[in-house]
């Protein structure tokens, strides 16, 4: 049986406070599970350990800002597990779509749910093809927030008949891990393009042309 594995993962909220993010971001990774990531897996591990002993999980957003389990490494030490697991990335094979909006356009939380379930099923019946040549669709999200778990749950079960859905840990897939480092720099991209970056992100960059030409370029030929 041909099956497809997708890993999602988002980055924003649901609110319109002032404290509120300004956009809202979805991103998929497609797998084809007839591919094999052993080998990849086992050279990204090593590298990570060479890092830290502690680290298990890449969590893109935290190692750029320098928080929870990464506080105590250095920039040189960050650096350097973010470019390890963009090198294991940009050999994947894997492809990647992200979706995103920018809140102010949406009137309300109503709103924002509807302009995204539309892009998400836009993409889905665009790309039906490419579904169709599996016979097995397997989602993969960690039921983060409900209105995305239940935006899934409606446009791919509408569009395919054999989906399964199934609760992810970061700790448990690389595949999930990279969902969010796809989805934490497509993110940064937006915020630099608007002049928003956070001085945090600001300083792991050493240049403002770091950001799209070393952590993204490539990557975006991996876009479906």
């Amino acid at each position: 049986m041909k099956q497809l594995s997708v890993f999602i993962d988002e980055s924003g909220d649901f609110s319109f406070g002032k404290e509120s993010s300004d956009y809202y971001l979805i991103t998929l990774v497609f797998h084809d599970q007839d591919d094999d990531l052993n080998h990849l897996i086992i050279k990204l591990d090593e590298k990570i350990k060479k890092v830290s002993s502690n680290i298990n999980v890449i969590h893109t957003g935290p190692i750029i800002r320098q928080k929870d389990e990464y506080s105590s490494l250095t920039i040189d030490d960050r650096r350097d597990l973010i470019f390890s697991f963009y090198h294991f990335i940009r050999k994947l094979p894997i492809r990647y779509h992200t979706i995103a909006i920018k809140k102010r356009e949406c009137k309300n939380h109503d709103d924002l749910v509807s302009r995204l379930s539309k892009e998400l099923h836009r993409f889905a019946v665009s790309h039906l093809d490419y579904f169709m040549s599996f016979d097995q669709v397997i989602v993969y999200y960690d039921n983060g927030q409900q209105e995305i778990k239940n935006m899934l749950n409606t446009v791919f079960s509408i569009n395919f008949t054999n989906v399964e859905f199934r609760v992810v840990r970061p700790l448990d897939y690389r595949l999930f891990q990279v969902s969010d480092y796809l989805c934490s720099f497509e993110l940064l991209f937006i915020k630099q393009a608007a002049g928003t970056l956070s001085k945090a992100e600001k300083q792991f960059f050493y240049k403002p042309q770091e950001l799209k030409k070393q952590f993204l370029k490539e990557l975006h030929k991996k876009i479906l």
